[in-house]
């Protein structure tokens, strides 16, 4: 029967730590021990091993009870191992050499009473080692994405660098080389990730480096492209500092030159671009339209001039105040012939004329560059030179408005205030080509319109603004030149006389003058307040004082010595509240105020 038995019971793996403990009772050699205490102590889902003689003799095995533990077949999840650490190949190997040693050596019988029978319990330190495992893992994976940002740093640096020395320095001839890259760079500056990157490695400041010694066009067009893009989608206020003492003047000054749109260009035989160069500027082309540095209007053709153009604008937006740096004398002539030769009607045609794009350029860069122009060195050639094309375009404006200034007509304005201003020279010209006459009588109309619109918020603000800038002028006008009264004394083409008009204006609003109930009648009270200024200091001329009287029930001019003295109050009381917000007390006039005063008292004296 044990042989039967022998041979129908299958033969259980002998588990390595009953291995171990059969040799430790033998008092197996230091070197098997030092050999087994490397080994990794690992229990085995296997039951325990049946001998053959407990089937034979069960009063051979004492009567101890089973503990009652639960025995997992499973893999213990977080046993507390010691030693040195296996992957997963060497635990396998390990262990079908201990099944092969546990086939060959005898079973101990009695291993299992030296087991413990309390449960396996994990180690209150393994979370703590888990947790040093776990943030060296992702320490680890963090130094590969550093490692992997860093290479892909490094190649983005080497990219940029190979492009900036192919685009090398301006030299005396084209080179295409430089004109490739710098096509190239243009291409890749459509790419966001790839600007900052470039703004990271200061690209932008070795790009423009003596800029203004390019001498080709299709390479400086693609500078200013560069450039465009830069300041229309990024912080540009630094870049602005680094192309200063470049020559980037020169560079405009040539581009100014050239009206043909840059896809005609570019296929023009002349400019000696392949056909690959020929779609990569257009390309260019497309990208440069798509920037929302164009709006309200999306330009069909785009000339290196008005590229140009457009490059100044945003850099003077930005910087806010340039110097000759970018309006040298050759620019700022340039930019006043454009506005002399501008096509009528289409310049004026702005937004809805392609052709009004350039000249709507040119103009808002006069206008920005005008006050400090005024107080430069520049101030006589604008005043002798310039100042004759202002006035023909302020003429052109309002005779085209019909009420409705628009951009066009507000910086024509602005930019005959800005120059007039303080300047006893600036009136000839307007007086001169009969601009002085047009701006009274388009001063009286709109007078009237934001009147007739006071109940009405927004249509009144819409001409309240070009008012107040035409009463300037005219005050700027009158102040300066006793002329400017004398001109508008008669009466032309069988209407009124633009004096008369402003008086009657004036009587009229004088007697309907009443208490500001609304903000809007307010500003209405302002204006009328500086349409007093403009008579008062026209009626230092005898003639416009007899005018007046003549006009007025009482023979007099006293309700414009009342209305003036209430506008001087007006300005004490704005100047008290700023006095006082300000902690200045001494000064409780401010020079405007003065000078009002003094106006009335040479009227005064007059009368």
């Amino acid at each position: 029967m044990s042989d039967s038995l022998n041979q129908t019971a299958p033969r259980k793996k002998r588990r390595l730590i009953d291995e171990l403990a059969a040799q430790a009772d033998e008092s197996s050699s230091g070197e098997e021990e030092k050999q087994s205490s490397l080994q990794v102590v690992r229990r085995t889902p296997t039951p325990e091993p049946q001998g053959l003689s407990m089937l034979q003799s069960p009063t051979a095995v004492p009567s101890t009870p089973e503990p009652s533990r639960a025995r997992t077949y499973g893999r213990p999840s977080s046993a507390k191992k010691t030693g040195p650490k296996f992957t997963y190949s060497a635990r396998r190997t390990i262990r079908a050499e201990s099944s092969l040693a546990g086939g060959l050596d005898p079973v101990d019988e009695t291993a299992w009473l030296r087991e413990s029978i309390l449960p396996s319990i994990p180690s209150q330190f393994d979370m703590d080692e888990d947790e040093e495992e776990e943030t060296f893992t992702k320490g680890a994976v963090r130094s590969i994405h550093e490692l992997r940002q860093a290479g892909a740093n490094s190649r983005s640096a080497d990219e940029i660098e190979d492009l900036l020395t192919r685009i090398g320095r301006p030299s005396s001839k084209p080179s295409s080389g430089r004109r490739n890259a710098l096509i190239e760079l243009s291409q890749k500056m459509q790419d966001k990730g790839f600007v900052r990157k470039f703004r990271d490695h200061n690209g932008d400041r070795s790009l423009f480096e003596q800029i203004g010694k390019e001498t080709d066009v299709i390479t400086g067009y693609a500078l200013v492209a560069i450039l465009t893009t830069l300041v229309a989608t990024t912080a540009s206020t630094h870049i602005v500092s680094q192309l200063e003492g470049q020559g980037f003047s020169s560079l405009f000054r040539r581009l100014f030159q050239i009206t043909l749109d840059i896809q005609a260009l570019a296929k023009d035989r002349a400019s000696n671009l392949s056909r690959n160069g020929q779609q990569s500027m257009m390309k260019l082309k497309a990208s440069l339209l798509i920037l929302p540095v164009w709006a309200p209007t999306t330009p069909f053709m785009l000339s290196p001039r008005r590229l140009a153009l457009k490059a100044l604008e945003l850099v003077v937006k930005n910087a806010g105040m340039v110097g000759d740096e970018f309006f040298s004398t050759e620019v700022t002539d340039q930019l006043f012939s454009l506005l002399k030769t501008a096509p009528v009607p289409d310049a004026w045609g702005f937004p809805h004329q392609d052709e009004s794009i350039d000249f709507h350029l040119a103009l808002t860069l006069l206008e920005a560059y005008s006050m400090q122009a005024m107080q430069s060195e520049s101030r006589e050639r604008w005043t002798f030179t310039h100042m004759p094309v202002i006035a023909d375009t302020l003429t052109t404006t309002l005779r085209r408005c019909n009420g409705r200034f628009g951009e066009i007509g507000m910086l024509s304005l602005k930019l005959a205030l800005n120059t007039s201003n303080n300047n006893h020279d600036a009136p000839a010209a307007f007086i001169e080509n009969g601009s002085v006459r047009v701006l009274a009588n388009a001063l009286c109309d709109t007078f009237l319109t934001a009147t007739n619109n006071v109940y009405n918020a927004d249509a009144f603000t819409v001409h309240l603004e070009p008012l107040l800038l035409m009463l300037g002028i005219m005050i700027n006008f009158s102040e300066n030149d006793r002329a400017t009264s004398k001109t508008l004394l008669h009466a032309s083409n069988g209407g009124s006389a633009p004096l008369d008009r402003l008086i009657k204006l004036f009587l009229d609003h004088y007697a309907a003058t009443s208490e500001a109930d609304s903000v809007e009648k307010s500003q209405l009270n302002v204006a009328f307040g500086y349409l007093s200024l403009l008579l008062g200091y026209m009626s230092l001329y005898e003639p416009v004082r007899q005018r007046f009287s003549s006009m007025h029930k009482g023979g007099n001019i006293t309700p414009l010595l009342d209305s003036i003295r209430e506008f001087i109050i007006y300005h004490r009381a704005a100047d008290s509240s700023i006095a006082q917000d300000g902690g200045d007390q001494s000064s409780q006039y401010s020079s405007f105020t003065t000078k009002l005063q003094g106006l009335v008292e040479r009227l005064e004296h007059h009368t």
